[in-house]
């Protein structure tokens, strides 16, 4: 049996462009990240459909996209993000104007980086591995031998593995 590569390419873009609409959150999410590397159309449409997402992990995802893809013609759709709801979302929009060129106020990314909130602290350690700035390097191993509050040890060791990964994504 003899496979073609473009059907198969074909097929898999129309299974992860119906994704991006699924009601599942986290398969919109995932179809999101997959596109950055399908044909830009499909990703563009992904990304603008994702920011306006009703759910803040989707939001994220494809906020963080806008600079992991360098789409940064997008990048005015971004400043509302910096007052979302969610703050991982303002977070990821911080790190997609930042990684874009564009001048923002970073630091309320400290803040993030010492919350109780193990969602945020991870978000935080993430978005600072991804902006790529070596001075991140101390408060990110502040926030390693800082107390979380109300939070599982195995939880607690999930955030620890996320801000061990921004340090090496840092040169740590």
């Amino acid at each position: 049996m003899v496979v073609d590569g473009a059907t198969v390419r074909d097929r898999a873009l129309d299974v992860l462009t119906q994704a991006a609409t699924s009601a599942d959150p986290r398969l919109r999410a995932n179809a999101i990240e997959a596109l950055r590397y399908g044909p830009d159309v499909a990703l563009r449409g992904a990304v603008l459909a994702g920011i306006a997402d009703e759910n803040r992990g989707v939001r994220f995802v494809a906020t963080m996209l806008i600079g992991d893809a360098e789409l940064c013609d997008l990048g005015s759709l971004l400043e509302p993000l910096l007052m979302d709801d969610a703050a991982s979302v303002c977070a990821a929009a911080m790190c997609s104007l930042y990684r874009c060129g564009d001048g923002v106020d970073l630091s309320s990314l400290a803040v993030m980086l010492a919350s109780d909130d193990p969602e945020l602290r991870a978000n935080a350690a993430l978005v600072l591995g991804a902006m790529g700035n070596e001075s991140a390097i101390p408060m990110l191993r502040e926030a390693v031998r800082l107390p979380m509050r109300g939070v599982s040890p195995i939880r607690r060791r999930l955030v620890n593995l996320q801000l061990a990964e921004a340090l090496v994504r840092l040169g740590a």
